[in-house]
């Protein structure tokens, strides 16, 4: 199946370091935070992140969509964030939208 988002504009709420919404759209499925391919967007607390973050991605027309593939963070390496470090925990309760072009 072909990943349509491949390239296409994207934005996020916040960025955690360097993991910018570009890396959404950049092609590489590796799941690990040292592979330098994962967004991210802040942790969510008054300081530095938002309360209900959020990625969006313009594939810029049309298109049916048949399936969504999510590619979560994971690892061992938010021990800091999540009690037993593990990252694939912070992705939770989730909604993903289609919009089309009037939103």
């Amino acid at each position: 199946m072909q990943n349509i988002a491949v390239g296409k504009k994207a934005e996020q709420s916040s960025t955690e370091g360097v993991a910018y919404a570009t890396r959404a759209v950049d092609g590489v499925t590796k799941t690990s935070w040292h592979h330098n391919s994962c967004s991210s967007t802040q942790v969510g607390d008054e300081n530095k992140g938002t309360k209900n973050p959020w990625l969006l991605i313009d594939l810029e027309e049309l298109y049916y969509i048949k399936e969504v593939k999510l590619f979560n963070r994971y690892g061992i390496d938010c021990i800091d964030i999540v009690p037993d470090g593990d990252c694939s925990k912070r992705l939770h309760d989730i909604t993903i939208s289609l919009i089309d072009q009037e939103n």
